[in-house]
This record gives C-alpha cells, sequence and structure tokens, in this order.
C-alpha cells in the first residue's frame, strides 16, 4: 500500500505478530527500508517491492527502530541480498544477550545513530531516541514531510494514540512512557504517524 500523497509504500504487521510494519522510503530510484521485519517477511518484501516499481537492488539504506525480532530478523538477509547499509542504535546489538526477544545486531550493524542524526537520505530524516520497549529503541523524524515512524514506542488504536502496553520482558516502565511523551509532543508537527504495528494514523 503507499500512503496518498507521499512517497512511502508499506505492509502492515503479520497478525501473527512475527513481523512488524515494514516501511520503504523511496527516491527516485533509490529505496529506503524501515523495519524488514522477522524471518518470513521475504515475499512481504519482495510485494512491497512491487508495488513501489522497484526492485531489491534499489534499496541503499535499512533503519531498524530497534532489534526486536518482529522488527529485525530479516535485516541480514536484506542487507546482503540488496548490499545496502544498516543503521540502528549503538546498543542494538549489546541488548540482544538479555533479551529473548532479541537479535543479535552487533555484526550486521554498518552505522550507529544517536539522538539528532540526520540521516542521508532527502528531507531531514533524524534520529529520536526512545528507550523503554526496548534499551536500544529509535523512531525517526522526517522532518519535510511530517513524518513519524514510532516505532513501537507508540500505537494508533481506534483512530487514536496510544502507549503500547507494558508486557515483554524488555520494557522499561518510565522510560517507555517518557518516551512515549516525547513523540505524543511532537505530533502537530508531525500529522502522519507511522507505527511499528497496527494502523497508520493521519491528523
Amino acid at each position: 500500500m503507499r500512503i496518498p500523497e507521499t512517497n512511502i509504500f508499506y505492509k502492515k504487521a503479520d497478525p501473527t505478530g512475527l513481523c512488524s510494519c515494514t516501511y520503504l522510503l523511496m527516491d527516485g530510484k533509490r529505496g529506503l527500508i524501515i523495519d524488514p521485519g522477522g524471518l518470513n517477511a521475504r515475499r512481504r518484501l519482495f510485494r512491497l517491492l512491487s508495488e513501489a516499481g522497484s526492485k531489491l537492488s534499489d534499496i541503499e539504506i535499512i533503519l531498524l527502530t530497534h532489534s526486536h525480532f518482529d522488527h529485525a530478523s530479516f535485516a541480514n538477509a536484506t542487507k546482503l541480498m540488496a548490499d545496502a547499509r544498516v543503521y540502528a542504535h549503538p546498543t542494538a546489538g549489546s541488548t540482544a544477550h538479555a533479551n529473548p526477544l532479541s537479535e543479535n545486531l552487533y555484526w550486521i550493524l554498518d552505522e550507529t545513530v544517536r539522538e539528532g542524526d540526520v540521516l542521508p537520505w532527502p528531507g531531514r530524516l533524524t534520529v529520536l531516541e526512545t528507550p523503554g520497549h526496548s534499551p536500544d529503541h529509535i523512531s525517526f523524524a522526517w522532518k519535510d514531510e511530517g513524518v513519524l515512524f514510532s516505532g513501537d514506542a507508540m500505537q494508533v488504536k481506534n483512530g487514536h494514540l496510544v502507549m503500547p502496553p507494558l508486557l515483554i520482558p524488555s520494557t522499561i516502565d518510565g522510560e517507555a512512557k517518557s518516551s512515549y511523551a516525547k513523540l505524543i509532543a511532537m505530533n502537530r508537527d508531525y500529522p502522519t504517524i507511522c507505527p511499528g504495528h497496527r494502523d497508520i494514523l493521519r491528523t
């Protein structure tokens, strides 16, 4: 699917919980993927590329919001097939050893990013540190397009922005609430919210 009036294509999260939402940003023939998904993501990734009129070799950048398996397990396969560079938080590898939900990403990372880093993509795509759901969690604010890729720091439920439930082992309650408040405060300037699960919201 394509978000109207944008160059953002996406696949919704797998209802089984094995794959997160995956986003494809296009700049001409250049592609950027946010969260390739879980190990069963191969077919959905190729369908996404087909819908965008793109191909695997067009992908130059892979961004990971965090290292949980449903977001990141297919990152290495995507990297190898596309010859793309993987960006994530510096702790994306180290947190994996303490959390059964996480992948060990240390060995596939090409670049590590922190709060305020601007990614090599048109439109000032900027990193936001949003820990809580996982220690390595980051979100992305696309300033010129008014789009916020929240990952699992914020969800959309029944047309409203909500904080994801604090149910998983890696969640740190106080940090999750602070990160959620940080993203909520940005909603006025970023009217399109692209979460890690559930629906996109355009306010």
